[in-house]
């Protein structure tokens, strides 16, 4: 003769309470864990493609962007499905495998991101001595296109140049502040515009196949009185 365990008293107040069992929708089974892979697979994805943008040349505000913009649209997404069953425990089961996931994707970019830069400086190639500015960078004022020309063969995909940018303008609002840069020409596979900075930095992807690559640059500024003298601060090939 075998005994047999009590059965939990049910509760009165809820009827089959007592024989309730754990099921896969409970915080701790299957579906918990489900949630976690799913926030993390998106997190992790949103980290790499972020990571990758800011490495290739993308600016703060894009891989910004590109980054909140993504970690928005999964919060969109969620507050429905949590609004429509409107209790605890299904919050519980979306946010905390979410914020979980959320902390590894940001160590997950700052890993690729530092790993990325390391081996991307580890192969440029400086040419900042044979990069020079013409007269044309000195005094710019709105519309001015000055010429900036790498006495040196191409060795590599990307020519990335640190220009410093000197506002010779009296006032208080600096020049810097409001105005653009351009940097176009036939050596180049698209132009790329920047804001105007005191030191301003841009990746410039290339097309061609010459001994030397001539970039020019124009500046664009609302106030026709601002004067902006440019200066090559570093140059390479990447």
């Amino acid at each position: 003769m075998t005994s047999q365990q009590p059965s939990p008293a049910a509760d009165p107040d809820n009827p089959g309470e007592g024989n309730r069992t754990v099921g896969a929708g409970d915080v701790g089974g299957g579906s918990g864990r489900w949630l976690f892979v799913l926030h993390l697979t998106v997190c992790g994805l949103l980290a790499v493609v972020s990571a990758l943008a800011w490495i290739t040349g993308a600016d703060v505000q894009t891989v910004a962007t590109l980054g909140v913009g993504g970690i928005v649209a999964v919060v969109a997404v969620l507050i429905p499905i949590v609004a429509a069953k409107d209790d605890t425990e299904a919050l519980k089961r979306h946010v905390r495998p979410f914020i979980t996931a959320l902390g590894i994707g940001v160590i997950l970019f700052a890993l690729v991101s530092v790993v990325g830069f390391g081996f991307r400086e580890a192969g440029a190639t400086d040419v900042t001595p044979y990069t020079e500015l013409d007269s044309s960078a000195q005094g710019m004022t709105a519309g001015n296109t000055a010429a900036l020309t790498v006495e040196a063969e191409p060795d590599g995909a990307e020519l990335r140049v640190v220009l410093g940018a000197e506002d010779l303008t009296a006032g208080s609002t600096p020049c810097q502040s409001s105005g653009r840069l351009e940097f176009h020409g036939t050596d180049l596979e698209e132009s790329q515009t920047v804001d105007l900075a005191p030191e301003v930095t841009v990746s410039l992807p290339l097309d061609t196949e010459g001994a030397t690559v001539q970039v020019d640059i124009t500046m664009h500024h609302d106030d026709p009185g601002c004067r902006i003298t440019l200066g090559v601060e570093k140059s390479e090939y990447l």
